[in-house]
């Protein structure tokens, strides 16, 4: 609750090894911490900015899957819930940042999409796609880091499709000439290959993809299991997840 202790090297390198080594890493743990650091700061506002700022932006991009969670409950409980220490400028882009990371968290179901094939003529909604497991592929055909990884994609999919694995290629763009040429070029016609012919779908903030790509990875009832991974990680996390469900089966 001192301010002093900003213009110190002390007080960031406690917050750095509290968080990282004197709790588990996992979120409701480290937002457990998050709280009792804050309740630490009494009613110093400087002191409050300070600590309050310094784990949201630990964890915007964590170093583990699903460590956005402290993120979203920083800013909405210490950021949107405490307005008044903050400018409108800092609250906007923290607020939408927020609100869009929430609706990709892990464990949650995600949301629709409402988009058609390169037709333009046939509905394929995602959470109308039948699989136990659900590739959520958000791209740009013309984007670089995509078409590097659409060939890796196309493997770990050919890997995995005899697990009931599918893939909800999303493009963002309502060219499709460029689609079908991306689709053409990578061989992946197999892929559920779809666009936002309505222009109804905000993908930016359903599926946190202000960058592409964005891969998420479904369970059958289109909850989130993981997302940012490689393919190995991927292959990993659908191999964990078939034996845990043969282990609830068994009890």
């Amino acid at each position: 609750s001192d301010e002093r202790m900003i213009n110190t090297p002390f007080i960031s390198e406690k917050l750095d090894y509290y968080l990282e080594n004197l709790n588990y890493q996992i979120p409701d743990s480290l937002i457990k911490a998050a709280d009792f650091l804050m309740s630490k700061t009494n009613e110093n506002k400087i002191m409050k900015k300070y600590i309050s700022s310094t784990i949201a932006s630990r964890y915007e991009i964590p170093k583990f899957m699903g460590g956005d969670k402290v993120f979203v409950h920083m800013a909405e409980k210490y950021f949107l819930g405490m307005p008044m220490l903050w400018d409108s400028s800092t609250l906007a882009p923290i607020g939408e940042k927020a609100k869009s990371i929430k609706n990709v968290l892990i464990g949650q179901k995600v949301q629709n999409a409402q988009l058609t094939d390169t037709t333009g003529k046939t509905l394929v909604p995602l959470l109308g796609v039948k699989a136990k497991y659900t590739l959520l592929f958000v791209y740009d055909p013309e984007c670089g880091h995509c078409r590097d990884r659409a060939p890796k994609l196309l493997a770990f999919y050919d890997k995995m499709k005899s697990k009931d694995l599918k893939v909800y290629a999303y493009a963002t763009t309502h060219e499709v000439p460029k689609i079908i040429k991306f689709v053409n070029e990578f061989k992946t016609n197999e892929f559920i290959n779809v666009y936002d012919h309505l222009t109804i779908t905000d993908y930016k903030m359903k599926y946190n993809a202000y960058t592409t790509p964005q891969v998420i990875l479904l369970d059958e009832n289109k909850i989130i299991i993981g997302k940012g991974l490689e393919e190995a990680q991927m292959e990993d996390l659908i191999t964990k997840h078939e034996k845990d469900n043969k282990s609830v089966l068994k009890n």
